[in-house]
């Protein structure tokens, strides 16, 4: 457990938070760390907080680049990383103080190239309630295996935070430039390229919830990325991993259920949103590893997709 760890941090508008994060991660149990800021054109003051932080540490290199969006701050991390082991990290989120050491540990125990944890979820910094209240537990599985894990989202999700990588997993991958909701089309990839991943329910990285976010905020334009990166990455799927159709067909209409409930009006998106679903909902109903809410927002949309985006917001 000596390999060099890079931890890639995307930086944008997150000053109120950005200390707290470089603070979690410097101040990790595991010290063989190569930190990069990825300033990604961001105009208030993080740059000059990245370049601070960077002259208290020499594990921490910073890039300034031209703003292009999260996908191409993240690949410019990965294009100027030299780590044996690659983690990503958002600016406004934090690390336990054992998220490296923790999956690092249990990568060499399960002799896994990837390994993911549980996120908490927090606003304001502070944490709101776990995902899980269990006392922790350990799976190990192949790539292909973890791949359908996460896209059907049995306990979690696509996000390339909250894991870690061996470098060789990323080859040749890149988060699709400009496009939001980037994870989707992208993490299940690196797992698959993976021979073995292990997974633990330890919450060790907290994502912070923000109410002017991509995820968060009120419908916009930029919500129809996740269409976009939900049809990606099912037309990926089914060309080069159709092993994981049926697990991609899940996240698809999950992707376009989230959505559709946030529509506030008839807009003419709406009829394509609605559309796609038709095209697979039968599929998803038919497939007993797919989850309960996904599956009875797909009948109940036999009825009416009205009712059915009603009752998602009682959910």
């Amino acid at each position: 457990m000596n390999g060099l760890v890079s931890v890639i941090v995307p930086i944008y508008k997150v000053e109120e938070y950005l200390a707290a994060c470089i603070e979690s991660i410097t101040g990790q149990t595991y010290t063989n760390l190569e930190i990069l800021l990825v300033d990604d054109g961001s105009p208030d003051r993080c740059g000059s907080m990245a370049d601070r932080y960077a002259c208290q540490d020499d594990r921490i290199r910073v890039i300034h680049k031209k703003n292009g969006g999260l996908s191409s701050a993240r690949n410019a991390g990965l294009e100027n990383c030299t780590g044996d082991y690659i983690t990503f990290v958002d600016g406004d989120d934090r690390l336990d103080g054992r998220f490296v050491a923790s999956l690092l540990q249990l990568m060499v125990e399960q002799n896994a190239k990837a390994a993911v944890c549980c996120q908490k979820r927090c606003e304001n910094g502070e944490t709101v309630a776990p995902n899980h209240k269990k006392k922790p537990s350990v799976m190990a599985c192949s790539g292909t295996e973890a791949a359908r894990t996460i896209l059907y989202q049995k306990g979690y999700d696509v996000s390339a935070c909250g894991r870690l990588f061996r470098r060789e997993t990323f080859e040749g991958i890149l988060f699709p430039a400009g496009l939001n909701f980037e994870d989707i089309p992208t993490v299940y990839k690196a797992l698959c390229a993976a021979e073995r991943v292990v997974f633990t329910t330890e919450e060790l990285y907290y994502y912070q919830i923000r109410e002017n976010s991509i995820i968060t905020e009120r419908f916009s334009p930029k919500k129809l990325d996740g269409i976009k990166a939900a049809q990606f990455m099912l037309d990926t799927v089914e060309r080069d991993y159709p092993e994981l159709m049926s697990a991609a067909k899940s996240k698809y209409v999950a992707t376009h259920f989230h959505i559709l409930a946030q529509i506030p009006e008839e807009i003419p998106e709406k009829r394509k949103i609605i559309g796609n679903i038709q095209s697979v909902r039968k599929g998803v109903l038919l497939d007993r590893n797919a989850k309960l809410r996904v599956k009875i927002a797909c009948l109940l949309s036999y009825i009416s997709f009205d009712f059915t985006v009603w009752l998602l917001h009682l959910l």
